[in-house]
């Protein structure tokens, strides 16, 4: 699919460092689309990066989007400087901002007909923890939340207290057994902290995969949206 910048998704009101950046559009209108997807690029990558994921859907009736992060002039495109594994308050003014770019992509597609039940929130690496990390911040009824290698924000000391309600939100959590990068028990915890939320959660793992996303991931994504588009009436 072609990816072009839309300017109609201006976050530059947000809070920076990361608002006012491109967000490229691939796939349906959102005023024509069923469903909208939200898809978040890890460190050092791009939006042109996790937006390539669009072709490996390949569905009809779907609008993606893709935030850039701005430069933190630590390292370019990232979302924050620090691992997802340290402190939290380490990283929280960049998380921050993040989040706001986030909800004010959710609040445009709102305003064209895709209210948060009819939008996915998914990400790999950098861009699956801030996509976790929304939901587990902001529970509602979400069209699904997709976490590839990566969790929930903070030190391993760090507390995750399940609070609201997710009201049945599927959340797909996958990755590899051997990445070195997102330990496994952290995307162990996810799963509890979100299925005490109330969200129904899928977590997948690969013996043998690193820090990537495999053709039976985005298979197993593709199904799971397939399923959400045909429980829609629009």
């Amino acid at each position: 699919m072609d990816a072009t910048v839309h300017d109609a998704f201006d976050t530059s009101l947000e809070t920076p460092p990361h608002a006012g950046g491109p967000v490229l559009h691939a796939g349906a209108p959102p005023e024509e689309a069923k469903i909208a997807m939200i898809l978040l690029h890890g460190r050092g990558a791009g939006p042109e990066d996790v937006l390539s994921l669009a072709d490996a859907y390949a569905l009809e009736g779907v609008c993606y989007l893709a935030p850039a992060a701005g430069d933190l002039q630590i390292e370019k495109r990232s979302w924050y400087p620090h691992p997802f594994t340290m402190d939290f308050d380490k990283n929280e003014p960049f998380i921050e901002s993040a989040f706001s770019v986030i909800e004010s992509l959710l609040s445009h597609l709102a305003k064209r007909g895709l209210p948060p039940e009819r939008c996915v929130l998914g990400g790999f690496s950098q861009g699956a923890c801030l996509a976790t990390h929304f939901a587990y911040r902001y529970p509602r009824r979400y069209g699904m939340i997709v976490g590839y290698s990566g969790g929930l924000i903070g030190n391993h000391k760090q507390v995750f207290q399940p609070h609201g309600d997710l009201e049945g939100t599927p959340v797909e959590l996958s990755g590899g057994e051997k990445d070195v990068r997102v330990p496994w028990a952290r995307v162990e915890q996810t799963a509890r902290v979100l299925r005490a939320m109330h969200a129904q959660v899928e977590i997948e793992s690969y013996p043998d995969l690193p820090h990537t996303i495999c053709r039976e991931q985005v298979q197993k994504t593709r199904e799971r949206l397939q399923a959400l588009l045909a429980g829609l009436r629009k």
